[in-house]
């Protein structure tokens, strides 16, 4: 009877423990496939990109001699964490950088990964602003975990203005997400001791939209202006993506460079790529002077455009025109020197412009400071075309200087107004 009673109540509890398991399986399957996707997207790691070996150094990155310092610091750091501790140091827990695009953020925080080689891990900014509450928070904490592991290494977050933008006021709707995951990044930046061996690097071109409480000491120690490049860092930036090729040791990066005024590290880099690809088109083995200057015209003023007919009284017109600047500041040029030297006339069309005549510009400083005189002769330059134009086709001129007189109004009302010269 004892051996009937428990083989029933064994039963009896296996059947409840598989009803218990079906339910739960059927549970399981009634539930909506976006809500379960949701709930595995919530529980998702950082899809951090990991470089345990950066070839990248110091070296690679041209203009950093205002800005050196700062890195070394965080280089020291990382390469020895232990000399900090014992001398009492305080090390940086962060580094902002700020600068505009393509002016070398990303390439100076794999340099300083590449100069202590410590593993590299990168995220942008954007990756961690998911619609689910709690997915950029979630991917904050695996971030910083991993990287506690892998100690000592550097977490570089690109525009991190998309995480860390300045909080709404309370009770603003939407917000929620966004409040968590930048709370979860104060919270870790917070949990930084000396003996953990993490450097947070952040790069951004919008400091001003940053969160105050991102932005205190003890976070971001130092924040450093990735200015664009001089002269000087154009000239090394130059140098340093032609080395990695082929070239005629004839070409002048100098004057590369002072023609290029403005111009991000990127764009000289695309420059030098464009440069190679121009020489390989011609079929050289070696980048040459003309492909360098025909890479800064296709960069700087686009592709080229079809030709006129040679004999078109158009293009003899427009020549004249060219010929007219070109005439008066080679002029200039020798009896004052104020002006710059002509480079060359162009009447290949690019982009929105028929013809062009390029000057060989001076250093950077010579332009701070412009003189009455200088501005003057500058005047005389545009309206030379204009001049060209009366001299051989009298009163038959066009409308083509329109943009050259209109720039030449703006240069003497400025002269007269604004500078009080």
């Amino acid at each position: 009877m004892q051996s009937i009673q428990y083989l029933g109540s064994a039963i009896g509890g296996f059947v409840f423990l598989t009803g218990s398991i079906y339910l739960g399986i059927k549970r399981k399957h009634s539930i909506p496939t976006d809500a379960i996707q949701a709930m595995e997207f919530a529980q998702s790691r950082a899809d951090a990109r990991k470089d345990a070996q950066v070839e990248v150094t110091l070296e690679d990155v041209g203009g950093l001699e205002n800005i050196v310092e700062d890195l070394n610091e965080v280089i020291a750091f990382l390469k020895n964490p232990e000399k900090f501790k014992r001398l009492g140091a305080k090390p940086p827990k962060g580094l902002l950088m700020e600068g505009g695009p393509g002016v070398g953020k990303t390439l100076i925080a794999k340099a300083i990964a590449g100069e202590a080689q410590v593993p590299f891990y990168s995220m942008s900014g954007a990756e961690f602003v998911e619609i689910i509450v709690g997915v950029g928070a979630a991917r904050i904490r695996d971030l910083f975990k991993r990287a506690r592991m892998n100690a000592p290494c550097l977490v570089f977050v690109d525009e991190i203005d998309a995480l860390g933008t300045r909080r709404a006021a309370a009770g603003t709707k939407g917000t929620e997400e966004h409040e968590q995951t930048l709370n979860q990044l104060l919270t870790e930046m917070d949990g930084f001791t000396p003996d953990t061996g993490v450097v947070f690097v952040g790069a951004t071109n919008r400091a001003d939209l940053l969160d105050p409480a991102l932005m205190r000491p003890g976070r971001f120690d130092r924040k450093v202006t990735v200015p664009q490049p001089g002269l000087d860092a154009r000239a090394k930036i130059l140098q340093i993506h032609l080395a990695k090729r082929n070239v005629d040791p004839e070409i002048d990066t100098l004057q590369f460079a002072k023609n290029l005024p403005g111009l991000s590290g990127a764009e000289l880099a695309n420059i030098c790529n464009e440069a190679a690809a121009i020489s390989v088109r011609r079929g050289s083995d070696i980048i040459e002077t003309v492909d360098v200057m025909e890479a800064v015209d296709r960069v700087t003023n686009g592709l080229r455009q079809p030709l006129f007919d040679k004999d078109d009284e158009t293009v003899h017109r427009l020549t004249r025109h060219e010929l007219g600047h070109a005439v008066v500041a080679t002029v200039l040029y020798k009896s004052t020197g104020l002006i710059e030297a002509v480079e060359r006339v162009s009447i290949i069309p690019r982009g929105r412009d028929p013809t062009q005549t390029s000057y060989n510009r001076k250093r950077d400083e010579d332009y701070m400071f412009p003189t009455r005189a200088r501005l003057l002769e500058r005047v005389q330059v545009l309206m030379a075309g204009r001049a060209a134009e009366e001299v051989y086709y009298g009163n038959d001129i066009t409308e083509y200087s329109f943009a050259d007189i209109r720039d030449a109004n703006d240069l003497t009302r400025n002269v007269v107004v604004n500078y009080g010269l």
